[in-house]
């Protein structure tokens, strides 16, 4: 596991700076942003979720042994690169108030109403439309 911290710390990072910057408005509370796979959002209204990591090959950067620069006398090996991708999903437990053609209107508790595209689910297509409890 030791190997993967540095992309957690990534992640957990990009998680810090949402909840610093977007704490009280638009989100409520620190506690829901975090890190977390998109289809499984649990009590988070916004999840960060690394998706693609790639190893950078020709950064122009030297790879191999290098001498240390605090002890010459030690060498390190260079620092792999890494490409990360990440998905910052915002989710919402907001009811659906009106069904209309092509989307929803949705209480987002805001001065107006969201509008929610039929089409904005997962697997979601013109012929196979969500259908979303209206109250």
């Amino acid at each position: 596991m030791s190997d993967y911290t540095a992309i957690y710390e990534v992640g957990e990072s990009i998680a810090n700076l949402l909840r610093s910057e977007m704490v009280p408005e638009p989100i409520a509370k620190k506690e829901h942003i975090g890190i977390c796979e998109p289809q499984s959002p649990e009590d988070f209204q916004l999840t960060v979720w690394v998706y693609n990591i790639e190893v950078i090959k020709d950064s122009g950067t030297r790879t191999g042994f290098h001498p240390d620069p605090d002890n010459p006398m030690i060498e390190r090996f260079s620092p792999m690169q890494l490409k990360l991708q990440l998905l910052i999903s915002a989710h919402s437990k907001a009811p659906a108030i009106q069904k209309y053609s092509d989307e929803y209107e949705v209480d987002i508790n805001a001065a107006f109403n969201g509008r929610l595209s039929t089409i904005a689910f997962d697997g979601a297509t013109k012929r196979n439309r969500p259908t979303l409890k209206v109250i």
